[in-house]
């Protein structure tokens, strides 16, 4: 029985002890455990093999559960954002879950309702919020014929949706999909693996030492009784009070971080963060509001605030931009009324449409410059966006975006805690940037940055220094940056809730203050981790 125990109870653990064999990566805690239980068979302690097997099954059940805990905790507050839809039919609207939603049901969205099912748009219009799948927080105006995406926020209007997907072909699912495939050594190896490379060829060297060295020593060449002595020393080295400890130590850090509204996706991720070194901070969203106000207007040729508002707004309207968005909201999208037609936007430059039979350019200084519109130098700290009528340059909008109050602390809180370089990542204006830079007191800046160039920045920091990067974002918008990152971190807010997929650490909350919080319990529980295993392997260099 003992025996039958043994095997089902290990079959797991030596089935990865042989598929590490094959692949050439044998020397981890699964081969050490997998021989030391196989030992104690052989030596007839069939019962200390068994609780050897069990000892190390427990420690990791203890992690993975709490990784679970955590990675349910993050699915269920993204799910419970939708979780029902109202469907009409022809006895009335009802109320049905998000995944019995048919290709060709018509889904009523009422203001202030997220929208649960990608599809086209057939009655009604409104300024929806995308934010939660494409981290644009300004609200964008749609209409029928236009195509929605699940996890969007209808704003004002009523909107009837003709669903065009089931629900688990919609974005917002794969994400929900993508945080329950998190592999816990996505990134880095646990550290009781890196640990075991060391030790499991170090115990297997003295063991050996142990069963040929001392016969040929003393010349009696009887190597039966040191055999038996060696493979004593394998199961005594057996790391279960390591595999028990260790996880006992991120069990209880995983919850204290959970309860802290602080939710870590996997073990190696908690090592990375204790390690970091090199902090990388997003600007808008992350050390910033991200929520751009106008903070000026300048006018040319005789020309109003009021004209440029209105033909900013009549431009923008069809605009996701952030700067367009900005500008309707400071109207309260009162949009004046007017003959818009070929309007074309030009990544990159800015908006060109003709407004009742006049062409309006609505732009940056380059846009300018590439339709040789004359214009006076603008030097400007904050971000800015020009107008233009008929060729005839009128006038520019600044705009500004505040830091977060705890910012400056947060920085220096980090500092203090041993980071070395905090680094902000833009696509922002040099000025702007250098702006807020210097007045967060960050170490170095890289302004109008896109998302390649990020992370291909994070790549090379990585490839001249051993230290360890994390990096600080808002989720998607930075999902490139994120994983090329040692470890990086994102804020799981109401109207950023599902954008949190690609880092591996998500504060449930929008304060700053939690990443320090997270550091300090990280290198805790690096500090009981490493006194656990000198206990451990203390006790067993003396009884070996």
């Amino acid at each position: 029985l003992v025996l039958l125990l043994l095997v089902l109870g290990g079959l797991k653990t030596f089935r990865k002890a042989v598929l590490n064999i094959k692949s050439g990566s044998f020397f981890d805690e699964n081969f050490l455990v997998s021989l030391a239980t196989i030992v104690a068979v052989i030596l007839g302690e069939k019962f200390e093999g068994l609780l050897l097997i069990s000892l190390f099954n427990i420690g990791l059940f203890l992690e993975e559960v709490a990784i679970e805990k955590s990675k349910e905790k993050i699915q269920k507050q993204a799910y419970e954002i939708i979780g029902k839809a109202r469907v009409k039919t022809n006895e009335g609207e009802r109320i049905v879950d998000v995944y019995d939603i048919n290709i060709g049901d018509i889904v009523v969205v009422k203001p202030g309702e997220r929208i649960p099912i990608d599809g086209e748009i057939i009655k009604g219009s409104s300024f929806i919020d995308r934010s939660s799948i494409t981290g644009e927080s300004i609200p964008e105006s749609v209409s029928v014929g236009e195509k929605v995406i699940a996890g969007s926020i209808n704003l004002d209007g009523i909107l009837e949706i003709k669903a065009t997907s089931k629900f688990n072909e919609t974005s917002i699912y794969k994400i929900l999909n993508e945080v329950n495939s998190v592999n816990g050594k996505s990134k880095t190896e646990r550290f009781i693996t890196k640990l075991s490379k060391v030790y499991t060829p170090t115990v297997l060297l003295i063991a050996l030492i142990i069963s040929t060295v001392p016969p040929v020593i003393l010349n009696t060449y009887e190597f039966k009784e040191w055999i038996v002595k060696g493979l004593v020393i394998v199961i005594i080295s057996c790391p279960c009070a390591i595999v028990i400890s260790v996880p006992l130590s991120y069990f209880k850090a995983l919850g204290i971080l959970s309860s802290k509204n602080i939710l870590v996706k996997n073990t190696s991720s908690l090592d990375q963060l204790s390690q970091a070194k090199v902090v990388f901070f997003d600007k808008t969203g992350t050390i910033t509001k991200a929520k751009l106000q106008i903070k000026e207007i300048f006018t040319y040729n005789n020309t109003t605030e009021e004209d440029i508002l209105k033909l900013s707004a009549l431009v923008g309207q069809y605009s996701s931009h952030a700067i367009s968005k900005s500008i309707l909201h400071h109207i309260n999208y009162n949009i004046p009324e007017a003959q818009v037609d070929n309007l074309k936007e030009i990544p990159g430059y800015g908006i060109i449409a003709n407004i009742n039979g006049q062409e309006i350019i609505l732009g940056n200084d380059r846009l300018l410059h590439k339709k040789t519109i004359p214009h006076p130098k603008c030097i400007t700290d904050t971000t800015a966006v020009h107008i233009s009528r008929n060729g005839e340059y009128i006038g520019y909008i600044t705009f500004e975006d505040t830091e977060r109050e705890e910012a400056k602390d947060v920085i220096e809180e980090l500092k203090h805690h041993g980071i070395k370089e905090t680094i902000l990542l833009t696509g922002d204006n040099r000025e702007n940037a250098i702006k807020i830079a210097n007045k967060l007191n960050i170490n170095k800046v890289f302004f109008q940055k896109t998302p390649e160039e990020k992370a291909k920045i994070i790549e090379e920091y990585k490839t001249n220094t051993d230290d360890t990067i994390l990096y600080i974002g808002d989720g998607i918008n930075d999902s490139i940056a994120m994983i090329k990152a040692d470890v990086s971190v994102s804020f799981n807010t109401p109207l950023n809730s599902l954008i949190t997929t690609s880092s591996d650490i998500v504060v449930n909350s929008n304060n700053l203050n939690k990443i320090v919080e997270a550091i300090i319990i990280s290198r805790n529980t690096k500090k009981v981790v490493v006194q656990n295993l000198i206990i451990a392997l203390g006790i067993k260099t003396i009884i070996g």
